[in-house]
């Protein structure tokens, strides 16, 4: 067992494709109008579009590094330091930023208005010289060697009378479990890994503020009702987005660019507001890429799991609680996401993934630790199992059927092993 340990500590696995997706998401859950409803609608952003991408594109070899920032961690410095510090390795990674409150545009004649149409991010203050245009966050992403950069504004792009012009800085949630058909992982490998260059695309038109839509409760709804249930509302814009990946693509039956999605973004949210808030977008080079290009294996590379478990494991705090979203938690729900997608990975030998079963259990986990599994729309738990069997099954997962597996939370006991681990589970619909 000695000689059998040893050896695996010195394996290192072959990744092709191992690129990464960068998810940069700034959601305004603090303020004291529709903080609540962002609340929502960041839990429904991560379960029906985030999380869906990064499983697609978990198939294709693509490990995903979010950052997600929300209530007092959203603050101009933080997402200029946020989109600063962002460092491209690979040049088939790719980054999305998406951020979720208000904005604001500056009084200006109609000329400036058409050489720049989106607006400024207010990012839950009220300084504005500290407003950050989405302009300036499309320019430095895309700068930054990625094969494509997309950033999104959800926010008002009405005329505030005192911004300064700048240059720089029926929809129910689902308690179940999340299956993703053969054809929407399809699409969304087609959406993210068949263009190259930049997007820019925010909420409203200039001058318009963006709105929210309600989907529950009753109708009319009386402004006091409305403020003591924000679940029953979201934004227009995030609502389109997660409403088409939940009710279009299983069978959407053409191909499917940026053009084409946002086209159909806009063209809802337009419809449905009675053109009150039309969303705005472009897509710098509408550059499709040839398919001998998309079905080129990236270098190999290789990547040695013990050093990931170690890093892991050095991240486990004694007697503390990591959740997604958390200053500190980055690193850590990030690094045993991507352990737990080698796990799951069929691609690779069975004794491997055994050993890696063994080696996880043994490190990372505390004896009788429990898993809990939560549903797809909502915090809610819909099953929970003993970590050791757990395991067991992710590294034999039987046909593929498990395609992501996505960390949210983890406690850890007095000798910094996870005793309790929260996650979601992503299946491939039969």
């Amino acid at each position: 067992m000695r000689k059998f340990l040893i050896l695996f500590a010195i394996i290192t696995y072959m990744f092709a494709n191992a690129q990464t997706i960068h998810w940069l998401t700034f959601i305004d859950t603090t303020d004291p109008n529709v903080g609540q409803i962002d609340v929502y609608g960041r839990q429904m952003l991560y379960g029906y579009f985030i999380n869906e991408v990064n499983a697609a594109l978990g198939i294709k070899g693509y490990k995903s590094d979010i950052q997600d920032f929300y209530g007092p961690r959203v603050t101009p410095e933080n997402c200029k330091d946020a989109i600063e510090m962002l460092k491209i390795t690979d040049p088939d990674d790719i980054i999305v930023f998406y951020y979720i409150g208000h904005g604001v545009r500056p009084a200006t004649g109609s000329d400036y208005i058409k050489r720049h149409p989106y607006p400024q991010m207010c990012l839950a203050q009220s300084d504005e010289s500290k407003y950050i245009p989405l302009e300036w966050v499309d320019e430095q992403l895309s700068s930054k060697g990625a094969r494509l950069s997309v950033t999104i504004g959800m926010c008002c792009n009405s005329i505030g009378s005192n911004v300064s012009v700048k240059d720089e800085p029926n929809f129910s949630p689902n308690y179940g479990a999340t299956y993703l058909s053969s054809n929407k992982i399809r699409l969304i490998q087609e959406l993210f890994m068949n263009t190259e260059g930049h997007i820019i695309a925010t909420s409203s038109s200039p001058t318009q503020t963006s709105g929210c839509v309600q989907i529950a409760g009753p109708q009319p709804c009386h402004p006091i009702l409305a403020m003591q249930n924000p679940q029953w509302f979201r934004d227009w814009y995030s609502f389109a987005i997660c409403s088409f990946f939940q009710t279009q693509m299983d069978n959407y039956n053409k191909s499917l660019d940026w053009n084409d999605f946002l086209y159909i973004i806009s063209g809802f949210v337009d419809t449905n507001t009675h053109g009150a808030q039309t969303p705005i977008y472009d897509v710098y080079p509408p550059k499709v890429v040839a398919s001998s290009q998309r079905t080129k294996p990236a270098a190999q590379q290789r990547i040695d799991i013990e050093v990931q478990i170690n890093n892991t494991q050095k991240k486990q705090v004694q007697n503390e609680t990591i959740q997604k979203g958390d200053k500190d938690s980055r690193d850590w729900i990030n690094e045993l996401t991507n352990l737990l997608s080698t796990l799951i990975n069929v691609s690779l030998a069975d004794s491997d993934r055994q050993a890696l079963e063994m080696r996880l259990n043994e490190n990372l986990f505390a004896k009788n630790a429990v898993v809990r599994f939560l549903a797809q729309g909502s915090d809610d738990v819909i099953d929970k199992s003993e970590v050791s069997n757990w395991l067991g099954i992710l590294a034999t997962n039987p046909n593929g059927r498990i395609i992501k597996v996505i960390v949210e939370e983890g406690t850890f006991d007095a000798n910094n092993k996870i005793k309790t681990l929260k996650v979601r589970e992503i299946y491939k619909q039969k």
